[in-house]
């Protein structure tokens, strides 16, 4: 059987074909276990959750549960909307790519067509490259509609940490928009290194590489810091690993100030794969509580406060 790129990794397998193979290498992290855990608890499954750590229960716990949302003057009830559908996306019968749709919705248009509302849930929008627009949903855009028999889909993406929805871009099935979008889909599930052979076949590095589960056993990932692979840790090589990468951290960090210092004064920072340019974004600010503040209002909420458990944390000093 052919090997299908998942709708996930569409967005790195676009342009890196070695992606999907070296992300299939790398096993299971505990982001993802905690990701997966997270999505079988919104499905009504709470038995991943409880295998967790008790302090990655406690975390899982603060993403919320996706809500009620208002697209377009449409109200979409989470309680309504189909969940967890296995959608294929196939061309000529060949399977492209084949992946689990966590929500989806479809309306009757004024017209009498069928437009659908896909949703995908995140622990973050942050980490999903091009957001809602990306391709992830745009193959399960295409796949529902044609499963559904919609004219066109409107995608979606609810963030756990932030607990909102994010829409994107309405895409009719009908419009150029649509045929691009779906020529992209198509060439990413099929750039893979796993059916190509030669040049065709290697790794590309690039603005994409963030997104890739399988970076950290990729020589041209590694090629870029200077390091060509991890070596065990033993006590004669310990001490001098750490350095270096102490060392390492230092000067990554002061390149990345020296480059967002530079795109902050009007230099151009443009990844030659993506077209993407690396530019500064305005984020909402976090809510805080105002102890003193509150303590003035109630001299008596200290009874209120907590203490956090002891941790620890790793420095060099005399044994």
């Amino acid at each position: 059987m052919t090997p299908y790129v998942r709708p996930s990794a569409l967005g790195v397998a676009e342009f890196c074909p070695t992606s999907v193979a070296l992300s299939e290498q790398s096993g299971i992290g505990r982001s993802a276990v905690l990701s997966t855990a997270w999505h079988a608890k919104l499905a009504g499954n709470d038995t991943l959750i409880g295998e967790l750590h008790p302090e990655e229960r406690k975390e899982v716990s603060n993403w919320g549960t996706p809500s009620d949302t208002k697209v377009e003057d449409l109200t979409l009830r989470w309680e309504d909307a189909e969940k967890e559908l296995r959608v294929q996306v196939l061309e000529r019968d060949q399977l492209l790519t084949e992946g689990t749709l966590d929500a989806a919705w479809v309306v009757t248009l004024p017209d009498g067509r069928r437009w659908a509302f896909i949703g995908d849930n995140k622990r973050s929008s942050w980490g999903v490259p091009d957001g809602a627009d990306c391709l992830q949903l745009a193959a399960y855009g295409h796949g529902y509609a044609m499963l559904r028999s919609c004219v066109g889909y409107t995608p979606g993406l609810w963030s756990g940490t932030d607990s909102e929805w994010t829409w994107g871009t309405p895409v009719d099935l009908t419009s150029p928009d649509a045929l691009d979008l779906w020529l992209r889909v198509k060439r990413s599930a099929r750039n893979d290194a796993r059916n190509l052979a030669g040049d065709k076949a290697r790794a590309v590095t690039g603005e994409h590489c963030r997104h890739c589960w399988g970076r950290m056993r990729c020589p041209e990932w590694h090629a870029l810091s200077e390091v060509s692979e991890v070596v065990e840790i033993d006590s004669d090589n310990a001490a001098n690993l750490l350095l270096r990468a102490q060392s390492m951290a230092e000067h990554a960090e002061r390149i990345k100030d020296n480059v967002k210092v530079f795109a902050e004064r009007g230099g151009v920072v443009k990844d030659p794969a993506t077209g993407k340019v690396y530019l500064p974004t305005v984020t909402r600010g976090r809510e805080s509580l105002d102890k003193e503040a509150l303590l003035k209002a109630h001299p008596d909420a200290n009874q209120f406060w907590r203490a956090g458990k002891p941790g620890q944390m790793f420095t060099w000093r005399k044994p």
